[in-house]
């Protein structure tokens, strides 16, 4: 983990393997633009999982596919802005650079 005030790049935080069932469920969130939600000194923090890109949209309200390719984020950017030894401020982005489309197999937050 990071100590308080610490810079941290590119830090493994977890590994797993995901299973076709596991890659489903994440497919389905994606799809229907799930988030996560987390508080750092109350402070909320949103993300999204993944993104769907070259996705039809119009061919997926007309027909239910819309072929694109879904991607799932593996890599976080957390900053978080101090004022007298204390976060008051708190923001996450997504990596885009840092997908994969199929077997995800660690997730990479980058702390600033």
């Amino acid at each position: 983990m990071a100590a308080f005030g610490e810079n941290v790049e590119d830090r493994v935080l977890c590994t797993k393997t995901f299973n076709s069932d596991d890659l489903k469920l994440f497919k389905y969130a994606i799809d229907h633009s799930y988030f996560f939600e987390m508080y750092v000194e109350d402070l909320p923090l949103y993300g999204f999982l993944g993104e769907v890109q070259n996705e039809d949209v119009i061919q997926k309200d007309i027909t239910g596919a819309g072929d694109g390719v879904t991607s799932i984020f593996t890599h976080y950017d957390f900053e978080f802005g101090m004022n007298k030894g204390k976060i008051v401020s708190a923001t996450v982005r997504t990596n885009d650079s840092k997908t994969i489309p199929s077997n995800p197999s660690k997730l990479n937050p980058e702390i600033k």
